[in-house]
């Protein structure tokens, strides 16, 4: 079966995150309506032991990875929960409340930064902006109240939760994952709310119905982003899901009759401005193919950075006699070369994507997919039908994320494993024999394939390197 091309997948995974975002922005005032007779601990065990009953088939073929990562998000999504209830049961207004959640467009990437990614300047900028936009809207009701500490409390564990999604999903199942995440939060909140649990029957049968709905949309929003953020990333995902505040704002309007005063309309405008400077963080990032004799000064220092000084790698490894004669591409962060790759063509069904490397500066804001998707684009462009990979087996996830499926496991090299991994980009392969062959010059070439070796094997998920070995 042929995975969908990256760009497909992409605009299906973004369609999927818009969704979820527009089910969110209808539980805000369901829940705030619901906690007045539930309380928060009631409501999240019952609607997550409805939703649990739907993915309870996918509880079987279980191993201890799954268990592991599936528990602990599923810990994060209870704290995120839990929180929000909280928060939602004091007086603070829910489009006040789906305001403040939307600081995890801000906070994603800040944590990220703890795990090696980098973060730019205007990221910081777009963090004090926001916070300040959160302490206008706080204002309006005259303080820093209780409600505004839960729902920070709600940001931080999301954020957390969406940056773990994103490096486990491409492992399992999304529907087992799901199914773990769902019985754990079930779990967590029935000991929560268990001395009061029976005393709550009634109240569950009184607003049955908004329970029901809340539950299916718990199913949905837990089960939609682990299909999305196998495409996504997290940075991506906190900017899509700004969408929530302007739905659970217009849901608001519309059940409750709630509206943000002067104060109110302010913080939310410096928080989406914040959430749009942070996310065009890329926007200075363009890539450029040349060749080896155009950039080589760029190329080298590239490489030297990465593979040499950084890794250790052998300079035989680093450079080959290839250089001079396959195609490059070169990515610029505000006109400054940081990342590099090249497409060597093997033969007219193969090529390979090889010493792709991005400076430990540019990482963590998507360099490394935009050079593998763009050597992908060429060589789709070109009639290869097919692109095979090596790649250490700590860095697969982010192929698998681009469409690559593992072929095998093949060696160790400097305590490095590898695997084998390919791609399909066109269905087709016998047609292959007929195509023209490439003209370069006067003279004509066989069109070849794409591998990439020795990647980078600290390098954060969405940022590899690599050579060719």
């Amino acid at each position: 079966m042929i995975s969908p091309a990256p760009k497909v997948q992409h605009t299906q995974g973004i369609i999927l995150l818009v969704a979820v975002t527009m089910l969110w922005g209808t539980t805000f005032p369901l829940v705030k309506e619901t906690v007045i007779n539930l309380s928060p601990g009631a409501l999240i065990a019952i609607r997550c032991v409805l939703a649990t009953l739907a993915f309870a088939v996918h509880l079987r073929d279980l191993n201890a990875r799954l268990l592991r990562n599936g528990a602990l998000l599923g810990i994060l999504l209870f704290a995120s929960l839990a929180t929000q209830a909280l928060a939602l049961e004091t007086t603070m207004s829910a489009n006040r409340a789906a305001f403040i959640a939307s600081l995890n467009v801000i906070l994603v990437p800040l944590l990220g930064q703890l795990l090696g990614q980098r973060v730019l300047v205007r990221t910081f900028i777009a963090a004090g902006l926001a916070l300040g936009g959160i302490g206008v809207m706080s204002w309006e009701g005259g303080v820093f109240g209780i409600g505004d500490f839960w729902m920070l409390c709600d940001v931080l564990s999301y954020a957390t939760y969406i940056l773990m999604l994103e490096s486990v999903t491409p492992h399992h199942s999304s529907q087992s994952l799901t199914a773990i995440q769902l019985l754990v939060v079930a779990v967590l909140a029935s000991l929560w709310t268990a001395p009061e649990l029976i005393g709550q029957i009634e109240a569950i049968g009184t607003n049955f119905l908004p329970v029901l709905y809340l539950a299916l949309v718990t199913a949905a929003t837990t089960w939609l982003p682990a299909v999305a953020q196998n495409w996504v990333s997290a940075h991506e995902t906190a900017l899509i899901y700004t969408f929530e505040p302007m739905f659970a704002a217009g849901f608001s309007f519309w059940l409750l009759g709630e509206k943000l005063g002067v104060r109110g309309w302010l913080g939310a405008a410096m928080v989406l401005a914040a959430m749009v400077l942070n996310q065009n963080q890329t926007s200075n990032v363009t890539l450029k193919v040349v060749s080896f004799s155009e950039e080589e000064t760029a190329i080298q220092a590239i490489r030297t950075a990465v593979f040499i000084d950084e890794e250790g790698i052998s300079p035989s490894l680093a450079f080959d006699e290839h250089d001079k004669t396959v195609e490059h591409i070169l990515a610029y962060l505000d006109e400054q070369p940081v990342g590099t790759a090249r497409i060597r063509y093997v033969d007219s069904q193969l090529a390979k994507i090889e010493n792709l490397a991005v400076l430990s500066t540019a990482r963590g804001i998507g360099i490394g997919k935009k050079l593998m998707e763009n050597a992908l684009e060429i060589v789709e462009q070109n009639h290869i039908p097919k692109v095979v990979i090596d790649v250490p087996g700590n860095v697969r996830a982010f192929y698998k994320k681009l469409g690559f499926d593992t072929l095998s496991e093949k060696w160790t090299e400097d305590s490095i494993f590898y695997v084998e991994m390919s791609k399909d980009l066109l269905g087709r392969e016998s047609s292959l024999q007929e195509l023209e062959p490439l003209i370069i010059g006067d003279n004509p070439v066989v069109l070849r394939t794409a591998d990439l070796s020795f990647l980078h094997t600290h390098a954060s998920v969405d940022e590899p390197v690599n050579i060719s070995s």
